[in-house]
């Protein structure tokens, strides 16, 4: 092989993988956004989507177990499932319980082509939320969201949201009803959804950043 050529391909992928991701002009309305991510090699399995539609809007998060080329590649097909679904729920009446059913069926595709034709043992922690009239409704199994309230300076965890079904692309069918949770946001109110990079980041010490640190930092920083 050339010199170099050996690392073209996680090059491309990770060029695709950022291409997939919002575009930092896009927006929905009544909301101020604010995303980055940084991968631990060339591609990683982390990923997160927002899209508005004529009934509401719609974000993500998640995390594929492992990094590199395949984790990157299982994040694409959850994302492209996930872009695909809100099309096909357009059709739908609008309801709460969407979340549940997108988280179900991007369930189903990650399986088939992950599990059953890949044969891998990969999985996705992902969160799912579809916002109407300023409430949201969410699904899944992911890290717990985090909410700064400007009326109290508080910091609200949403644990509902991390264990309470199965991950994505483990088995076929799931339940994602028990994971269901709702919450309102009210003006200068702060939804914060991260991966584990965020919290298990680690110190001199060894001691990981963890939750507690991050709500300090929103409670601090909010005004910004």
């Amino acid at each position: 092989l050339p010199p170099g050529s050996a690392r073209v391909l996680p090059e491309a992928a990770s060029k695709i993988q950022s291409s997939m991701l919002p575009m930092h002009e896009e927006h929905v309305a009544g909301y101020e956004l604010s995303h980055s991510l940084i991968t631990a090699t060339e591609v990683g399995g982390d990923n997160y989507d927002f899209r508005h539609c004529s009934k509401g809007n719609w974000f993500s998060i998640g995390d594929v177990s492992g990094h590199g080329l395949e984790a990157g590649i299982i994040a694409l097909i959850a994302q492209s499932a996930f872009n695909y679904g809100i099309y096909l729920f357009e059709n739908l009446e609008e309801n709460e319980k969407l979340p549940i059913e997108m988280y179900q069926y991007v369930n189903k595709t990650v399986y088939l082509l992950n599990k059953q034709r890949n044969n891998s043992d990969s999985f996705i922690t992902m969160n799912y939320f579809f916002e109407h009239d300023g409430k949201f409704y969410g699904a899944g199994a992911h890290e717990s969201p985090l909410i700064y309230r400007a009326a109290t300076g508080e910091v609200e965890e949403f644990k509902q949201l991390t264990g309470n079904t199965l991950f994505l692309g483990i088995i076929e069918e799931i339940d994602a009803e028990p994971s269901y949770c709702s919450f309102e946001l009210y003006p200068d109110d702060i939804l914060l959804l991260y991966t584990d990079g965020l919290i298990e980041a680690k110190n001199e010490n060894n001691e990981q950043f963890d939750i507690p640190r991050v709500k300090d930092l929103l409670k601090k920083y909010a005004n910004l």
